[in-house]
């Protein structure tokens, strides 16, 4: 390890930050290698919020294969939101690593996973914030090499000032080909140079630097293609302490798309299809569901429905799992290949909205986008899951479509009022109870590189307003139908960068300087950056996103050989243009030429070729009445203070799981766990001691359940002790009355100190001490916590120590006072690092010698 600069210390700065766990890291499932033993140092980021990044599939199979490279270190790091990003730069402190708190600069390699065009801006960030040139032309040798991949890195032009090497591609094996290169270069002492140059030979790599006559030549980079059966499946990956955006367990059972919808980058990028083994995924999903604790699992493809082995892979993975409370999703279901039995499994455990994507609602456009589906086929999905009791639908549809009408608009808004219909119909025949509610999401259609599309411009801004105020206006009188709308702008912005050139580079660096930083989040963006940046550079933001290319033109991204043919693609758009649609790959060879170019014929499963359930009884009878209870004490220190109360009961649960603990769950629609915690911990405060009770199936001893517990726990938890206890044992919260804390003073003189014990003994003889406090309607009130400070005492150290009012009991009588407020209000000025020490009844007996 690289260790120019000392590891980053965050505790100073957390304090001021909103859900400070996004930056602590120490997640369970994260990677930690003794540095010493690391030739290659591998940032993996991802240039957004933690809660996207952790969630990403893509980064978790790379962070998987990379860290398997005995000589590679691969950690994370993710855009930090606004607040600690002014955090860092106000203190001067660089972007880090989760793993190590290494800063970014210090790494061999920065990769960021290009996910989203509006993310941009903040790639520039990042680099910024962690102090390495922004262009790639001013990087110095100690510089790391600035490597960027994933679906919006084909194309790469308005991206390749600040990008040393970009991949396009499957990432699993060129990246360990980039460590593995750089290894060699470093160990020889070689220049930065000589190492890009060396880079630039990689199949499936583009090194502006050392591209671009090869491109004026007309020369191609290939994409990199995987046999995914080569591929180690997924097994663990970091799993965040706090909710994220997919919170759940995801296996990827097929790569590849072969619905060759003429609007789909990602289908056309990913081609040929490739699927795993029905019994791969089952035994993946088994593991993963294992070692994270997770209780909902996803199988993830551009289509599941048309994984082959669909039906027979989620009834076996049903079987094994559904009984312990574990429910299945998929993506959006597919209305021609729509399964009821496949919905009812996918929903057996919480049902939830059913999902379809007709993308158009007039027959001639889903002809022209080659969507190869029937108003019929809709209609049939859809009121097959109202009879089936789904009151819920969501559809997907586009708007500004090539060849788009008025009259296609109106088709849309018939085909939702005869799903209504219909609808009312079989609940009048059949005297249903539930009404069929329709939720349809709007997107802009946004013309993508590398589809028969990519020559199409996207609608006029004014002509996109004046379609989504006629479909309003037509929708208005349709009860039970929700549209919901893309931004105009952004999908604006959008097209202009996927299809940009240079020039569009020198429009995200000139809208980056004005203080664009996360616009992928709606509520950061501000339309105004990107007006005025592209007036000071007279670019016409109009003009560049309906611009419509000639279809014989080059392009700016045909030096990217993706294995699909521009013949083909010309041909499927001359179709569009004639509203003809054409054969899917999945149903016949579309003679694209992704087999012949990529040398990887598609991989389809046979149907049924995996059979039986081989899920063994469950060993143990789970009967309410054959449960057991457990008193469970444990300290929660370090960084696990910067976890939410209720965050860390979501934590301990998936503890419990991974420790193959059986959980009662408590009866109704949503079951939950039956985990009960004591006084709620604030955040920021430690604790010597906390209370959990659980309610489980097994009948432990309490050594034997510690020793499952404590082999799963997170740093900074650790049992103190566990005791069996019966139902009928009062709660913790029936109990506890005071609590007794300590605080240390972060930056203490004597003359502080003194100051600090006038304060104490000022309050100690006063009779009330007011504070105001926001009641449940937001309104401010005067709170006299007097009664509610038992005792506080100081010492010449700086630390603190105080009794107050902690628990429910009582609380008619002498308010609840949390630690931190308590502080915050007598002592403002100060700083302190807090540890709740123990719990105590009304008579000020200790909770855990009492019991």
């Amino acid at each position: 390890m690289q260790t120019t600069k000392s590891c980053v210390n965050l505790t100073k700065i957390l304090k001021n930050v909103n859900k400070p766990s996004r930056y602590t890291g120490g997640e369970i499932g994260s990677i930690i290698k003794n540095p010493s033993e690391i030739t290659i140092n591998f940032a993996l980021i991802f240039p957004d919020l933690y809660e996207l990044g952790i969630s990403n599939l893509g980064c978790k199979i790379l962070y998987n294969v990379l860290n398997k490279e005995p000589y590679i270190w691969a950690q994370r790091a993710y855009a930090p939101d606004i607040d600690m990003k002014e955090q860092l730069e106000q203190n001067n402190i660089p972007l880090f690593a989760h793993e190590s708190k290494q800063p970014l600069k210090t790494f061999d390699i920065m990769a960021f996973s290009l996910q989203y065009e509006l993310s941009f801006p903040t790639v520039l960030g990042i680099l910024k914030l962690s102090h390495v040139p922004i262009k790639n032309i001013d990087r110095k040798e100690t510089d790391p090499i600035i490597q960027a991949g994933g679906p919006a890195a084909y194309n790469p032009l308005p991206m390749q000032e600040f990008i040393d090497i970009f991949n396009f591609g499957d990432g699993e094996e060129v990246l360990v080909e980039i460590s593995k290169t750089l290894k060699t270069l470093k160990e020889k002492g070689a220049t930065r140079d000589e190492k890009l140059f060396e880079l630039s030979k990689i199949e499936g790599a583009y090194v502006p630097k050392f591209h671009k006559n090869f491109i004026k030549e007309n020369g191609k980079i290939k994409k990199r293609i995987c046999d995914l059966s080569k591929i180690n499946e997924l097994e663990n990956f970091p799993i965040s302490y706090a909710p994220c955006t997919h919170d759940r367990v995801v296996t990827e059972i097929r790569r590849g798309c072969g619905r060759m919808c003429r609007f789909c980058q990602s289908c056309f990028t990913n081609l040929p299809i490739r699927e795993r083994k029905p019994e791969d995924i089952i035994s993946s999903t088994g593991r993963l569901l294992e070692n994270t604790g997770y209780e909902e699992y996803s199988l993830l493809s551009l289509s599941s429905n048309d994984y082959s082995n669909i039906n027979e892979t989620v009834k076996e993975l049903s079987a094994r799992h559904s009984a312990d409370g574990i429910s299945i999703s998929l993506p959006s279901q597919r209305a021609d290949s729509f399964n009821l039995e496949l919905a009812n499994m996918v929903q057996n455990v919480r049902k939830s909205t059913m999902t379809f994507a007709p993308e158009a609602g007039s027959q001639r456009l889903r002809d022209v986008i080659n969507k190869n589906l029937t108003k019929e086929q809709i209609l049939n999905a859809i009121l097959t899951c109202y009879k089936s009791g789904w009151s819920r639908v969501k559809l997907y549809f586009m708007i500004g479509l090539p060849t788009e009408t008025f009259e296609d608009l109106e088709e849309l808004i018939n085909l939702l009022k005869t799903i209504k219909l219909e609808a009312l119909k079989l609940k009048k025949e059949n005297g249903f109870n539930h009404h069929l509610d329709l939720t349809c999401t709007l997107s802009i259609f946004v013309p993508k590189p590398h589809t028969p599309f990519a020559w199409f411009g996207q609608n006029n801004p004014s002509l996109l307003q004046e379609k989504i105020s006629y479909l309003i206006n037509l929708v208005k009188k349709l009860k039970g139908v929700k549209l919901n709308f893309s931004n105009i702008f952004i999908s604006q912005l959008e097209a202009i960068i996927t299809r940009g050139d240079e020039q569009i580079g020198e429009l995200i660096y000139k809208v980056f300087e004005k203080g664009a930083y996360l616009d992928s989040e709606n509520h950061y963006m501000k339309k105004e950056r990107w007006i005025d940046a592209a007036t000071e550079l007279s670019l016409n933001l109009d003009e560049l996103s309906t611009q419509e290319f000639d279809i014989n033109q080059t392009l700016p991204w045909d030096f990217i050989d993706t294995g699909v043919e521009k013949q083909w693609l010309q041909n499927e758009y001359n179709q569009a243009l004639n509203n003809q649609n054409s054969i899917p790959c999945d149903k016949k060879c579309s003679n694209c030429g992704v087999c012949k170019n990529t040398n990887m014929k598609k991989k389809i499963f046979k149907e049924n070729s995996f059979i039986s359930c081989t899920k063994t009884p469950p060993e143990i009878e789970k009967n309410a009445q054959n449960s057991h209870f457990y008193r469970i004490l444990l300290s929660k220190k370090d960084d696990l203070k910067y976890i939410s109360h209720l965050d860390w009961l979501g934590t301990f649960y998936k503890v419990l799981k991974r420790s193959k603990i059986e959980l009662v769950f408590s009866q109704g629609f949503n079951p939950s766990p039956k985990i009960s915690a004591s006084v709620a911990l604030p955040i920021f405060v430690e604790s010597d001691g906390e209370f959990l009770d659980i309610e489980i199936y097994n009948n432990f001893t309490e050594n034997e359940l510690k020793s499952k517990i404590e082999a799963n726990l997170p740093e900074g938890a650790t049992i103190i002790n566990i005791k069996k206890i019966t139902k009928n044992t009062p709660k913790i919260d029936q109990l506890v009355f005071w609590g007794k804390y300590s605080a240390q003073l972060e930056d203490y003189t004597l003359a502080k100190i003194d100051d600090l014990m006038y304060k104490i003994n000022k309050l100690m003889n006063e009779e009330e001490f007011f504070i105001s406090k926001a009641n449940k309607k937001g309104l401010s009130q005067q709170i006299n916590i007097r009664p509610s400070i038992h005792s506080i005492d100081i010492d010449k150290s700086g630390k603190l120590n105080f009794v107050i009012k902690t628990g429910q009991l009582g609380a008619e009588k002498i308010k609840q006072l949390r630690a931190d407020d308590f502080l915050m209000a007598i002592f403002p000025q100060y700083n302190w690092s807090i540890k709740r020490t123990g719990l105590l009844n009304e008579k000020l007996e200790d909770i855990t010698k009492v019991l």
